[in-house]
């Protein structure tokens, strides 16, 4: 009987131990479980500057899409502020997260772009790039020849030249100007001439305009009224705005400088397509809009190479006059004294 009674005293001790157990583990799991949900109660938001990437480049003028990715995982997010640089621009509650940045009147280089999300709890998330503004390209108010051609122009520096070539055929006191087809009127002519490349007015005098020869160009009647063709130094002060120095803009019968013949070129599709000049990155970034409209050689024959060769108002000798030459090889810019006698196309710049 003792045995018995002992046998169920020790059961019962085992199972209230059990029960003991049991409840204390039941109550770790739940302070467990009650402090895994305070550790979970809020995260940080996720921020990044998806558009514009960093280190990209922008033209002074440009509008900049400032374009944020944002993901809050307890999706509490309150705002996104998008400074530039010590300026707040925008402050955005709800998605689409983006803004514009209007750059006219910005200085030129650097600037930072620094967004920061916040949730309702106050916890944030920031992104910074910079970007770089340089200088855009000035539109002028344009001018129209006699023959009631119209044309862009451009300020560069302290000029404002055409952007296309000139067309005319009439000089500005209304006489016309001769066209000479043959070889031998091309060649024999002293007064002044203009030409279709290839004798084709149809392919092209849209695009490239005529080709004139320097007698033409030293009637002093060749551009519009308030305008005239530069003279060889108004080339180098437009050459040494874009980047050339003296020394180089003096040189002669060679290309000079880095990149301006790429700065002063446009419509990459017309310079060929394994061309080195539209490849550059500054390509076209003057709105020169400089073209491959070749050339005729004095003796009257048409030369067809992708280049684009100006004349200046400039004489060498009795026979010569200064030129500018682009070439489709080349990022530079080239300058010559060759023969009046050679057809070529020409700028007019603002007096």
């Amino acid at each position: 009987m003792k045995k018995q009674y002992y046998l169920k005293i020790s059961l019962l001790l085992m199972a209230f131990a059990t029960l003991m157990l049991v409840a204390a583990c039941e109550e770790e799991q739940e302070e467990t479980d009650e402090s895994q949900e305070e550790i979970e109660v809020n995260e940080a938001p996720d921020c990044v500057v998806f558009e514009p990437l960093a280190g990209a480049e922008f033209a002074e003028g440009d509008t900049i899409t400032i374009i944020i990715s944002v993901n809050d995982p307890d999706d509490n997010l309150s705002r996104v502020d998008i400074h530039v640089d010590d300026s707040m621009i925008s402050s955005i509650n709800e998605s689409p997260f983006r803004t514009e940045w209007m750059t006219a009147g910005e200085s030129l280089g650097s600037h930072g772009i620094h967004v920061v999300a916040v949730d309702e709890e106050g916890l944030q998330a920031s992104d910074s790039i910079d970007i770089n503004l340089k200088k855009g390209i000035e539109w002028g108010n344009g001018v129209t020849d006699i023959d009631g051609n119209t044309y862009q122009t451009v300020i560069i520096g302290e000029q404002e030249w055409m952007a296309e070539n000139l067309k005319t055929i009439t000089y500005n006191d209304g006489e016309p100007i001769e066209l000479a087809v043959s070889d031998s009127a091309w060649s024999n002519n002293t007064t002044g001439a203009y030409c279709w490349y290839d004798n084709n007015e149809y392919l092209y005098a849209d695009t490239y305009g005529p080709l004139y020869n320097g007698h033409a160009v030293i009637t002093g009647n060749l551009c519009p009224d308030g305008w005239h063709v530069p003279s060889d130094d108004e080339w180098k002060t437009l050459e040494m705005e874009l980047g050339m120095s003296q020394a180089d803009a003096d040189t002669s019968f060679a290309d000079r400088g880095i990149n301006e013949g790429s700065k002063l070129a446009g419509f990459a599709n017309l310079w060929g397509y394994s061309n080195t000049i539209s490849k550059d990155s500054e390509f076209g970034t003057s709105g020169f809009n400089g073209l491959p409209g070749k050339f005729r050689h004095g003796g009257g024959t048409f030369f067809n190479p992708l280049c684009g060769y100006y004349l200046s108002s400039t004489t060498n000798g009795v026979d010569d006059v200064w030129m500018r030459a682009l070439y489709s090889i080349s990022t530079r810019i080239s300058r010559y004294s060759l023969t009046k006698r050679r057809g070529v196309s020409v700028r007019c710049v603002k007096d």
